[in-house]
């Protein structure tokens, strides 16, 4: 049987246009620079931007197990990210916290 692993998705919705969705871009990027760099346990980091709605941003976040998914979220990196994003957010950050049951790599 595969290892279960953690996974995140936020979904990030900005409060107007203007040039909201490019800082949210650029902060974005950084965290997962940061993740690229300095998380060798983050199994997959991904990014996307809605194509009709460029203010709702997602990310799908995939760890081995819980701890790696703590030690990502506590990281400075996720906190300078909040700092940047929550003046431009229209409401709350939707998370959902799953168990991977399964994926087309195997992985």
């Amino acid at each position: 049987m595969a290892q279960t692993r953690a996974s995140n998705r936020k979904v990030l919705v900005l409060a107007g246009d203007g040039i909201g969705p490019e800082i949210m871009r650029q902060a974005l990027r950084e965290v997962a620079g940061n993740v690229r760099d300095h998380e060798p346990t983050t199994v997959g980091y991904y990014v996307s931007q809605d194509v009709s709605d460029p203010c709702v941003f997602t990310t799908y976040e995939r760890y081995p197990d819980q701890a790696a998914m703590d030690l990502h979220n506590s990281s400075q990196a996720v906190a300078r990210f909040f700092d940047v994003a929550k003046p431009i957010l229209d409401g709350d950050v939707i998370l959902v916290t799953a168990n991977e049951i399964s994926n087309e790599s195997g992985a």
